[in-house]
């Protein structure tokens, strides 16, 4: 008899969410209960169909995949729960192992690191990037990160910023995100005032110096 592996994929790029979809369907052991678009969707599905396995975009609209997968670790604690983002970002590896969550991986196009994460999860290992990941690796991680932890940003800032850091103005945020502009311009503003930046772009060298966003992610930081 075969044991039907129950997964359930939020990813709000229908391309890639499509491409997953198939990648996993080659696999007849798994059974994708629901696919969605945004993290309000995919909690409220996860919740009604308790899969056993989440793979979750680490950024999507409405409420941000790293908040949604937060969540639900707390509401599902028999649910594993892999995270996917473009580039690899330490600080939300990191926020991602405080809460319980068993893989973080970026999105190869050949799905090697996916693959291994999978595997990895599936087995009881925590999986990070592509590495075996150990507790002495995610320790060591966790380490690393410690000084930039102390900024206390939340999944929300952290996306702002990357999109911030891409050149899209607070208008293109909202559009992103499915927020309001008030809602973006204060969450701007309450970051400028963590870091005591005075422009977009001393708040954008600010964290970028930090390793909070990667150099060669961000396109608008000039040092001021």
């Amino acid at each position: 008899m075969i044991h039907y592996l129950t997964i359930g994929i939020a990813d709000d790029d229908n391309y890639w969410k499509s491409t997953l979809y198939n990648f996993l369907r080659k696999n007849n052991t798994y059974d994708i209960t629901f696919t969605s678009i945004n993290g309000y969707d995919l909690v409220k599905q996860a919740i009604a169909h308790k899969p056993l396995l989440l793979i979750i975009d680490s950024h999507m609209p409405l409420l941000c995949g790293i908040e949604a997968a937060i969540v639900l670790k707390s509401k599902l604690p028999n649910t594993k729960i892999i995270c996917l983002s473009m580039i690899y970002q330490p600080f939300i590896a990191e926020q991602l192992l405080k809460s319980g969550i068993e893989g973080y991986t970026t999105k190869d196009c050949d799905f090697k690191g996916l693959q291994k994460a999978l595997v990895d999860v599936l087995s009881d290992i925590k999986y990070y990037e592509n590495n075996n990941s150990t507790d002495e690796e995610f320790a060591r991680i966790k380490e690393q990160v410690d000084g930039i932890n102390s900024y206390n940003l939340s999944a929300s800032q952290i996306e702002t910023l990357q999109l911030l850091a891409k050149g899209f103005t607070n208008q293109q945020v909202c559009d992103k995100r499915g927020e309001d502009v008030r809602t973006v311009e204060s969450r701007v503003k309450k970051i400028k005032s963590i870091f005591g930046a005075q422009n977009i772009q001393q708040l954008l060298y600010e964290v970028t110096s930090l390793g909070i966003i990667p150099p060669h992610h961000q396109k608008n930081c000039l040092a001021v």
